[in-house]
Protein backbone atom coordinates (compact mmCIF):
# COMPACT_ATOMS: atom_id res chain seq x y z
CA UNK A 1 0.00 0.00 0.00
CA UNK A 2 1.29 3.40 -0.44
CA UNK A 3 2.24 5.23 2.84
CA UNK A 4 -0.39 7.77 2.78
CA UNK A 5 -3.26 6.26 2.69
CA UNK A 6 -6.62 7.71 2.51
CA UNK A 7 -8.43 7.14 6.01
CA UNK A 8 -12.53 7.18 6.16
CA UNK A 9 -12.91 6.24 9.67
CA UNK A 10 -12.22 10.13 9.91
CA UNK A 11 -16.18 10.11 8.91
CA UNK A 12 -18.91 9.79 10.92
CA UNK A 13 -21.60 7.31 8.94
CA UNK A 14 -23.76 10.07 7.97
CA UNK A 15 -20.76 11.69 6.28
CA UNK A 16 -20.59 9.08 3.68
CA UNK A 17 -20.96 11.57 0.72
CA UNK A 18 -18.73 13.95 2.17
CA UNK A 19 -15.78 11.27 2.33
CA UNK A 20 -16.74 10.22 -1.41
CA UNK A 21 -15.90 13.96 -2.37
CA UNK A 22 -12.86 13.80 -0.13
CA UNK A 23 -11.42 10.32 -1.44
CA UNK A 24 -12.42 11.47 -4.98
CA UNK A 25 -10.08 14.52 -4.29
CA UNK A 26 -7.58 12.17 -2.68
CA UNK A 27 -7.29 9.76 -5.66
CA UNK A 28 -7.25 12.56 -8.56
CA UNK A 29 -4.78 14.50 -6.91
CA UNK A 30 -2.46 11.57 -5.53
CA UNK A 31 -2.87 8.72 -7.80
CA UNK A 32 -4.07 9.78 -10.87
CA UNK A 33 -1.69 12.50 -11.23
CA UNK A 34 1.35 10.12 -11.14
CA UNK A 35 3.19 9.48 -14.38
CA UNK A 36 3.55 6.51 -16.19
CA UNK A 37 7.12 5.51 -14.83
CA UNK A 38 6.10 6.61 -10.80
CA UNK A 39 2.80 3.83 -11.03
CA UNK A 40 3.52 0.84 -9.13
CA UNK A 41 2.92 -2.82 -11.01
CA UNK A 42 -0.79 -3.93 -11.60
CA UNK A 43 -0.83 -6.29 -9.18
CA UNK A 44 -0.20 -3.55 -6.30
CA UNK A 45 -2.77 -1.22 -7.41
CA UNK A 46 -5.12 -3.65 -7.21
CA UNK A 47 -4.51 -4.59 -3.79
CA UNK A 48 -4.89 -0.90 -3.40
CA UNK A 49 -8.07 -0.29 -4.93
CA UNK A 50 -9.30 -3.83 -3.21
CA UNK A 51 -8.29 -2.37 0.54
CA UNK A 52 -9.71 1.17 -0.34
CA UNK A 53 -13.33 -0.33 -1.39
CA UNK A 54 -13.11 -3.01 1.27
CA UNK A 55 -12.38 -0.06 3.86
CA UNK A 56 -15.06 1.88 2.64
CA UNK A 57 -17.49 -0.94 2.80
CA UNK A 58 -16.53 -1.58 6.42
CA UNK A 59 -16.59 1.77 7.63
CA UNK A 60 -19.92 2.62 6.05
CA UNK A 61 -21.31 -0.53 5.33
CA UNK A 62 -22.83 0.35 1.62
CA UNK A 63 -20.62 0.80 -1.47
CA UNK A 64 -18.75 3.75 -2.73
CA UNK A 65 -20.30 6.46 -5.44
CA UNK A 66 -19.80 5.16 -8.62
CA UNK A 67 -17.48 8.47 -9.51
CA UNK A 68 -15.05 6.86 -6.86
CA UNK A 69 -14.95 3.49 -8.64
CA UNK A 70 -14.75 5.11 -11.68
CA UNK A 71 -11.72 7.32 -10.40
CA UNK A 72 -10.16 4.11 -9.12
CA UNK A 73 -10.71 1.97 -12.55
CA UNK A 74 -8.85 4.71 -14.06
CA UNK A 75 -5.96 4.39 -11.81
CA UNK A 76 -5.83 0.53 -11.99
CA UNK A 77 -5.84 1.10 -16.07
CA UNK A 78 -3.58 4.12 -15.96
CA UNK A 79 -1.02 2.50 -17.63
CA UNK A 80 -2.80 1.91 -20.59
CA UNK A 81 -4.80 5.00 -20.88
CA UNK A 82 -1.71 7.84 -20.24
CA UNK A 83 0.16 5.71 -23.06
CA UNK A 84 0.26 7.59 -26.21
CA UNK A 85 1.10 4.50 -28.84
CA UNK A 86 -1.54 5.20 -31.42
CA UNK A 87 -1.69 1.78 -32.35
CA UNK A 88 -2.74 0.54 -29.13
CA UNK A 89 -5.61 -0.82 -30.47
CA UNK A 90 -4.47 -3.98 -32.39
CA UNK A 91 -2.81 -4.91 -28.75
CA UNK A 92 -4.88 -8.02 -27.44
CA UNK A 93 -7.53 -6.17 -24.79
CA UNK A 94 -7.59 -2.94 -26.12
CA UNK A 95 -10.24 -0.45 -25.65
CA UNK A 96 -11.49 2.85 -27.41
CA UNK A 97 -11.91 6.10 -25.38
CA UNK A 98 -15.53 7.84 -25.74
CA UNK A 99 -13.49 10.14 -27.96
CA UNK A 100 -11.78 7.27 -30.10
CA UNK A 101 -15.38 5.41 -30.65
CA UNK A 102 -16.88 8.90 -31.59
CA UNK A 103 -13.73 9.58 -34.02
CA UNK A 104 -14.43 5.75 -35.82
CA UNK A 105 -17.98 5.98 -35.82
CA UNK A 106 -17.92 9.35 -38.37
CA UNK A 107 -15.45 7.52 -40.64
CA UNK A 108 -16.92 4.48 -41.25
CA UNK A 109 -19.77 3.85 -43.32
CA UNK A 110 -22.29 1.18 -42.65
CA UNK A 111 -22.85 -1.22 -45.61
CA UNK A 112 -25.90 -3.35 -45.98
CA UNK A 113 -26.00 -6.85 -47.47
CA UNK A 114 -27.92 -5.68 -50.28
CA UNK A 115 -25.21 -2.85 -51.07
CA UNK A 116 -22.32 -5.31 -50.99
CA UNK A 117 -24.34 -7.92 -53.51
CA UNK A 118 -24.77 -5.55 -55.89
CA UNK A 119 -21.01 -4.24 -55.79
CA UNK A 120 -19.99 -8.16 -55.92
CA UNK A 121 -22.57 -8.52 -58.81
CA UNK A 122 -21.03 -5.65 -60.60
CA UNK A 123 -17.72 -6.76 -59.92
CA UNK A 124 -17.83 -10.45 -61.15
CA UNK A 125 -20.48 -9.61 -63.80
CA UNK A 126 -19.08 -6.17 -65.08
CA UNK A 127 -22.46 -5.07 -66.54
CA UNK A 128 -22.23 -2.05 -68.85
CA UNK A 129 -24.02 0.73 -68.12
CA UNK A 130 -25.74 3.10 -70.42
CA UNK A 131 -22.75 6.16 -71.12
CA UNK A 132 -25.11 9.26 -71.17
CA UNK A 133 -23.34 11.56 -73.95
CA UNK A 134 -23.69 15.03 -73.40
CA UNK A 135 -22.41 17.51 -76.64
CA UNK A 136 -20.32 20.74 -74.91
CA UNK A 137 -22.54 22.74 -76.95
CA UNK A 138 -26.13 22.00 -75.97
CA UNK A 139 -24.84 22.84 -72.20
Amino acid sequence: MTDNHFDFTIYQQEERTTACLAFSEYVKSKLLSKSVQELPPIEQRNAEVTHYTECFFQHFGENMHTVCLYYLSNYLLLDYIKDRNVYKVRDEGSFLSPNQLTKRSKCEIPVTDDFMSATRAEYLFNIAKPVLKVNIDDV
